[in-house]
């Protein structure tokens, strides 16, 4: 296991900057953002430095995976609308089926009524 320099047992964390998208390495526990003070600021790399390529192709696909990610949430929010509206229509297409029929046999017995 990999100690920090505070002396506790580093954790595994993922650099998600343009510089390093997706880089894995060991962290201070005590680090929860880059603002902290009382991290030890220990970084040791785990993963190879990557190529100049994958450090600009990378960003501009994650970027695109989270707007498709989003695009997906609203699509499925606005599929449930859909699906709640379609029960509604049903449930609207039964009563005035029953509404036709009711009017059908009200019309039928007037007609023989004035027979």
């Amino acid at each position: 296991m990999v100690r920090c320099f505070c002396g506790q047992m580093a954790i595994v964390r993922t650099a998600w900057t343009d510089k390093n998208p997706g880089r894995r390495f060991w962290g201070c526990p005590k680090e929860v953002s880059i603002h902290v003070d009382s991290t030890c600021g220990f970084v040791g790399w785990i993963d190879p430095q990557m190529c100049e390529r994958s450090k600009s192709i990378i960003p501009g696909l994650l970027r695109s995976i989270n707007k498709l990610k989003t695009e997906v949430g609203k699509l499925k929010e606005e599929n449930q609308m859909f699906k709640y509206d379609i029960g509604k229509i049903k449930e609207e297409k039964s009563k005035l089926k029953l509404y036709l029929i009711c009017s059908w046999v009200f019309f039928g017995f007037v007609f023989f009524l004035m027979k």
